[in-house]
């Protein structure tokens, strides 16, 4: 699958598309739900719904070194990112990178848009 990911202003450092492993994951639907116990013995499920927000990913690509030294970048400077996916297009958050010729990329969504 394909991705591409690019900094929210213009970058000189450009951003990046690259095609991933088939071990890259997004992980399953879940809803927002909590279930606690009550004073009668019983329990109260708070069920708040479904969020494309809620879901994470971890991407799994072999890089070159200077398409590493450009998502590395972003990485480091920004807070927030676009990524495009064949699922949506998506603001995110870089958790975590690996620094290896296979990149391991944890993101983490914040907004489906």
């Amino acid at each position: 699958m394909m991705y591409a990911i690019a900094a929210p202003v213009y970058d000189p450092n450009g951003d990046i598309t690259f095609k991933a492993d088939i071990g890259s994951v997004l992980e399953p639907f879940r809803r927002r739900v909590s279930k606690r116990a009550t004073l009668n013995l019983g329990v109260f499920v708070d069920d708040l719904g479904y969020v494309d927000e809620d879901r994470n990913m971890v991407i799994t690509a072999k890089m070159s070194p200077s398409e590493y030294g450009v998502l590395f970048n972003m990485f480091r400077n920004y807070s927030s990112l676009f990524l495009s996916t064949a699922n949506g297009f998506y603001l995110c958050v870089i958790e975590s990178m690996s620094s290896a010729e296979v990149v391991e990329i944890k993101i983490m969504l914040k907004d489906k848009l």
